[in-house]
C-alpha cells in the first residue's frame, strides 16, 4: 500500500530531525508498528481475512495509544513503565510454563527480572499493568467507535459460531475484506496526521521513498 511507503518517509524525517528521546521514540516506534500492520494487511489481500482483521484491530489499539499517550507526559510514563511490565509478565510466565528449567538458566531468568525491577527503580517508572482499550476510547472520545469495531473485529479474531460455522463465501467474501482494507487506509491516515501534526511538520520536509530504520534507546 502507497500508504504504508509515505508513512515509512514520515517517519524517516522523524528519525533524522529528531533527538532520540523516550517521548520520540515512542511516539516513532507506534508509527513504525503501524507501518508494519498496514503492509501486512497489503500482502494479505486475498489470504485468511481474520488475519487481516487482526491487523486492523491492531491498527485501532495504535491510534488510541497514541491519542492518550498524546494527552500528557503522565501518559507517556506509564506507557513506558508498562514495557518493564510487560518483560517481567513474559519472563515470570516463561519459569512458571517450563517446570522443568535446569538451575542455570532459572538463574539467569532470576537475573532479568532483578535487572527488570533495578531498572524501574532507577528510572523513577512504576511498572504499570496494560492499559484497557475501552478506557482508552472513552478518555480520548472515541467510545462510541470503539464498540462500533469491537463487535466488528471480535468476530473475527475469535472463534465465533459464525466464523467457524459460517461458510468462507460469505465470512471471507468481498464486501468484509473491502471494508477491512477501508479501515486499514482509514487507520494509517489518522495515525500519520497524528504524527504530522504533533511535530509540525510541513510535506516539503518529507523526502518520498525515503526509509526509517530501527530506532530504539540507546541503552538497548
Amino acid at each position: 500500500m502507497d500508504l504504508a511507503d509515505s508513512l515509512d518517509a514520515l517517519l524517516a524525517t522523524i528519525q533524522d530531525r529528531l533527538d532520540r528521546n523516550d517521548r520520540n521514540l515512542c511516539l516513532f516506534n507506534l508509527g513504525a508498528r503501524a507501518m508494519h500492520e498496514v503492509r501486512r494487511v497489503a500482502q494479505a489481500l486475498e489470504g485468511d481475512i481474520e488475519d487481516s482483521a487482526w491487523r486492523v484491530r491492531n491498527l485501532h489499539e495504535i491510534d488510541l495509544t497514541l491519542r492518550y499517550i498524546l494527552q500528557s507526559d503522565e501518559h507517556l510514563a506509564e506507557w513506558t513503565g508498562q514495557m518493564l511490565t510487560d518483560e517481567k509478565d513474559v519472563v515470570e510466565g516463561f519459569m512458571t510454563l517450563a517446570a522443568k528449567l535446569s538451575p542455570r538458566d532459572r538463574a539467569r531468568l532470576e537475573e532479568r527480572l532483578a535487572r527488570i525491577r533495578e531498572t524501574s527503580t532507577r528510572l523513577g517508572l512504576e511498572m504499570r499493568r496494560p492499559w484497557l482499550m475501552r478506557n482508552l476510547a472513552k478518555a480520548t472520545n472515541r467510545e462510541r467507535e470503539y464498540q462500533m469495531f469491537y463487535k466488528f473485529f471480535s468476530k473475527f479474531v475469535h472463534p465465533s459460531a459464525w466464523l467457524v460455522n459460517g461458510r468462507w463465501e460469505r465470512t471471507g467474501g468481498p464486501t468484509y475484506r473491502n471494508l477491512i482494507v477501508g479501515l486499514t487506509q482509514g487507520l494509517c491516515r489518522r495515525i500519520y496526521g497524528l504524527l504530522f501534526d504533533e511535530y509540525r511538520l510541513d510535506e516539503r520536509d518529507i523526502v518520498p521513498g525515503s526509509h526509517s530504520r530501527p530506532w530504539v534507546p540507546e541503552s538497548e
